[in-house]
């Protein structure tokens, strides 16, 4: 969902964007597809060791919204897009 979002920005805009992207193994060929048609810098893994400082170092958060991860968000005061997981 959020690369097919970024192809639907103004392409003058996309390199202005960095993007983390922690995506399921088998969906990483998929989404790296799907960024390539970007002008979007991006890093796609499947796990991070480094999350509290990617945390620190991000403009805007979107992520399940799992109890750690909102409080995670709420003690930084990260500006964030919280998805449910169903």
């Amino acid at each position: 969902i959020i690369p097919k979002a970024i192809q639907l920005l103004p392409e003058n805009l996309q390199p202005k964007i960095s993007i983390t992207h922690q995506v399921r193994p088998d969906l990483i060929d998929e989404t790296l597809t799907e960024y390539k048609k970007t002008k979007t810098r991006f890093n796609i893994q499947p796990f991070y060791e480094n999350i509290a400082e990617l945390l620190l170092d991000s403009a805007l958060v979107i992520a399940r919204s799992g109890a750690m991860t909102t409080a995670e968000l709420v003690f930084l005061g990260k500006p964030s897009i919280l998805v449910p997981f169903a």
